[in-house]
């Protein structure tokens, strides 16, 4: 009997989604101290949230690598098939509540953008401050780069965001099958005695 991929992977998903939520209180906590109003806080605000972001992408590599390394042995041994891109859709599945706020966000701009004319488009504007908020509380390690760099709001960023941690997670998965760290570290030289 085939087993459920979300079944099967639960563990790594589950694993990448606490680094998420990890990774983004550490993002608000790089993000918020800094006045956006102040041009010269701007630089420090996009190395730390550069930060961040590599950090992040650090901690994915490392539990995505060793997951690839353990399928790695039980393809080798005929316990399970050959999956390259089994990384890329447990990244992709840890992203789902990214992509599920970043979706919301969008529609709710667009309606709010469409709508702002009207009188019911008040009931637009308060749905969108919600969502962004929901939306900036999610996505905390990314906040400084998309302040400083799209000047915030900006809907698109959010729908093609949680790319990146998926196609990351799929990279060093299949590094890790391959058995090839993502860095190499120095090699040791031997003593000789």
């Amino acid at each position: 009997m085939k087993e459920n991929f979300f079944k099967a992977n639960r563990k790594m998903i589950l694993k990448l989604m606490l680094t998420h939520l990890v990774m983004t209180i550490f993002g608000l906590m790089v993000f918020i101290p800094f006045n956006l109003d102040n041009q010269s806080m701007l630089t420090f605000l996009i190395v730390g949230s550069i930060f961040a972001i590599i950090l992040y992408m650090f901690l994915i590599d490392v539990d995505m690598w060793y997951f690839g390394a353990e399928d790695k042995l039980r393809v080798d041994a005929g316990r399970e098939r050959y999956a390259p891109f089994k990384g890329f859709f447990i990244g992709l599945a840890a992203e789902l509540p990214s992509i599920v706020i970043g979706v919301v966000y969008a529609v709710v701009s667009v309606l709010y953008e469409y709508y702002r004319a009207y009188p019911s488009g008040s009931s637009f504007g308060a749905a969108k401050i919600i969502t962004w908020f929901i939306t900036f509380l999610w996505n905390g390690m990314y906040l400084g780069v998309e302040r400083t760099t799209f000047g915030g709001g900006v809907p698109l960023f959010y729908l093609l965001i949680p790319l990146l941690p998926a196609s990351f997670a799929g990279l060093t998965y299949w590094l890790g099958l391959k058995n090839s760290p993502l860095l190499k570290p120095p090699a040791r030289e031997k003593k000789q005695k």
